[in-house]
């Protein structure tokens, strides 16, 4: 009886999951574009105005929530997948990621035993710390005790030699050491993605998975090498024509379904996400490095000097990186056919120069949108690369990304004063609303906005 249950779950799972392969997954900024057309959201809200629902959370991320049917996922430091029940809220399940949560194998064991030598050696550490300043203190005693000051140097040698010696043992397993982090970006930034029937989710320490919506796990599994960026991993998966695509240690394609890999390109990994588009109805991917691949198989197409911190975004056969850390924005004209080509530059403008851009553009009403870290918003006209206005707002640090929303531009600071424009070439302010501070970029869908804040999550409607 238990095979039979676990055969049934095993192939509604499949079921589940090979919807990737007909639907386009919902994560990073909805669609990856940023805009949502359709939705009718409050332009005006607080903590205690036009709250639907206010969910608690023990853990922070820095990740978008991905909406599907009837739930919401969000990520929690350092390896957690959460699903609440979006008519209200409340808490479903959670899910963790650590080493120790993978099947069985030799390289879960490996990544295992790197955790096991990587905590040895911490011990050893704290223990020679705490022989050396006792030692101090004898050493420098008005009256020595010789017999006790050899007996601590003696151990503190010991200790010395076990630390060096599991310090090594740990160097030498580089290939399953888990990655390093910052504030800035820990483990839990990527954005998990959704078809609505199951959900994708990845993490720092390349351990990724696949759920029903009831969170009956499909597959875990090491998805990659340990990413490159040694300040913590940020760029969010993609489903693409059944494939869960992920920027990590270079741009890969696994199978939905299963999570075994498909093709493997050589990409300079970035913090932004990487966009899909359509060429002749077959799939493209855009990623930050300017890299340009056909995702049947992971063909170069192209290669553009970008080098963005954000994500691409493309618009009427367009691409717009903005910006670089040099202030330059473009636009570049993709081919009709998912064939290589020569880039087409079709513009380039320099907005801020010297800044970070953290946050992602949007494009609306022919309006190119670009947020730098600190030194305000820049509006362009999309089509000239125009620069129409720069303003310097009170948002804090630029992290969210700048969104659309029906027939308006938010723009958010991790402060959590979020600015509701009409879009114009000039500066149109028509609210200013605050919540408690969040990275974490807004979603929309019909008359609700979903906020995953520091210490909530937020439901904002009308």
């Amino acid at each position: 009886m238990m095979s039979r249950t676990i055969f049934v779950m095993t192939i509604a799972g499949l079921i589940a999951c090979s919807h990737a392969a007909t639907v386009r997954g919902v994560g990073w900024r909805g669609d990856g574009t940023g805009r949502y057309p359709d939705a009718d959201p409050a332009l005006e809200w607080a903590e205690d105005k036009n709250v639907v629902w206010v969910t608690p959370t023990d853990d922070w991320s820095h990740a978008t929530p991905a909406v599907g049917a009837e739930r919401i996922f969000i990520t929690a430091e350092p390896f957690g997948l959460i699903a609440l029940n979006k008519a209200d809220g409340k808490l479903l399940w959670h899910a963790n990621h650590e080493y120790e949560d993978l099947p069985p194998g030799d390289e879960a064991n490996g990544y295992l035993a790197a955790e096991r030598i990587k905590r040895l050696a911490n011990e050893a550490k704290r223990e020679l710390e705490t022989v050396r300043k006792n030692l101090n203190e004898l050493v420098n005693a008005e009256a020595k005790d010789e017999a006790k000051i050899a007996k601590l140097k003696s151990r503190e040698a010991r200790l010395a030699k076990r630390h060096a010696e599991r310090s090594e043992r740990y160097e030498a397993m580089a290939e399953f050491k888990k990655p390093g982090t910052s504030p800035n970006c820990e483990y839990a930034s990527a954005s998990p993605v959704t078809d609505g029937r199951s959900v994708w989710v990845v993490f720092g320490n390349s351990v990724a998975a696949c759920y029903d919506q009831d969170g009956v796990r499909q597959w875990i599994r090491v998805i990659d090498k340990p990413g490159k960026q040694g300040f913590g991993h940020s760029s969010s998966p993609l489903l693409v024509d059944g494939m869960f695509v992920i920027q990590m240690d270079d741009l890969a394609a696994h199978d939905a379904d299963t999570g075994e890999l498909r093709w493997r390109t050589d990409v300079e990994v970035m913090p932004g996400t990487p966009v899909m588009t359509r060429l002749d109805g077959k799939a493209v991917i855009v990623a930050p490095s300017g890299h340009i691949i056909r995702a049947s198989d992971g063909a170069l197409l192209a290669r553009v000097k970008a080098g963005i911190f954000n994500s691409p975004i493309v618009h009427d056969g367009i691409v717009y990186y903005a910006s670089s850390m040099s202030g330059v924005a473009m636009a570049v004209k993709l081919p009709e056919k998912a064939e290589p080509f020569e880039p087409q530059i079709l513009w380039k403008t320099t907005v801020v120069e010297g800044a970070h851009y953290y946050s992602s553009p949007v494009v609306h009403k022919g309006l190119l949108y670009t947020l730098a870290e600190f030194e305000g918003l820049s509006a362009l006209d999309a089509k000239t690369g125009e620069l129409l206005y720069t303003r310097k707002l009170e948002i804090s640090t630029a992290f969210p990304s700048v969104t659309v929303a029906g027939d308006h531009v938010l723009v958010t600071g991790q402060g959590g004063t979020t600015y509701v424009l009409e879009p114009q070439r000039q500066y149109t302010e028509v609210a200013k609303n605050k919540l408690e501070g969040f990275r974490s970029t807004p979603v929309f869908e019909g008359t609700r906005m979903y906020v995953r804040a520091k210490k909530n999550v937020y439901c904002i409607g009308r």
